[in-house]
C-alpha cells in the first residue's frame, strides 16, 4: 500500500493475518495486532525526522534512508525466532526485542533494548560493517566470553 498521503505523526493501523507491504511512509505504523509479515519502506520525513513503527508478531522488514530520519521500532509483539530486518541509512532504535534481529543492511546507528525472551532465552542480533550497536547488555559469541565483531552474530 502506498502511504505517501499519510501525514506526519498519523498512525496507519494494520491488523489481521495478511502480509502487508507499506511504501512511502513518513507517518507511523501501529501493527500490534498484525500476525502476517510486515514490510515497510519509509520516505524522507522532512517535517520532524521521526517515524514510529510497532511490529506485529510475524517477520518484519524496515528500510529507511531519509536524511536525518530516526526510526523507533517497538518490537515487543515480535514472536520468538521471528526476524526483524533493518536496512538503510536511517538511525534505528529498537525496544522490547524478543525475536531476532538482522541489521546487515543497516548503515545507520542502531540502539537495541531487548525484552525478556522466556521461550528459549535466545535473541540473535547480526549487524553490518557500518553499524554501531549500542546495547546495555553483554552479548557473547563464545563460552569463553570472546565478544562478537562486526558482521558476526551476537547471541544474547
Amino acid at each position: 500500500m502506498d502511504a505517501t498521503a499519510l501525514a506526519n505523526n498519523t498512525a496507519l493501523t494494520l491488523a489481521g493475518s495478511a502480509a502487508e507491504v507499506v511504501s512511502g511512509l513518513i507517518g507511523n505504523i501501529a501493527a500490534g495486532s498484525l500476525t502476517g509479515a510486515l514490510t515497510v519502506m519509509t520516505a524522507d520525513n522532512t517535517v520532524d525526522d521521526g517515524i514510529a513503527i510497532t511490529t506485529g508478531s510475524a517477520a518484519t522488514s524496515i528500510s529507511g534512508s531519509g536524511a536525518g530520519d530516526a526510526i523507533s521500532v517497538d518490537a515487543t509483539n515480535l514472536a520468538n525466532n521471528k526476524v526483524l530486518t533493518l536496512a538503510g541509512s536511517a538511525a534505528e532504535t529498537v525496544i522490547g526485542l524478543k525475536g531476532d534481529l538482522n541489521a546487515t543492511g543497516l548503515s545507520g546507528t542502531l540502539n537495541v533494548t531487548t525484552g525478556n525472551n522466556t521461550v528459549d532465552n535466545g535473541i540473535a542480533i547480526t549487524i553490518g560493517t557500518n553499524t554501531t550497536l549500542d546495547h546495555g547488555f553483554l552479548c557473547k559469541r563464545h563460552a569463553n566470553g570472546e565478544r562478537c565483531g562486526v558482521g558476526q552474530q551476537y547471541r544474547c
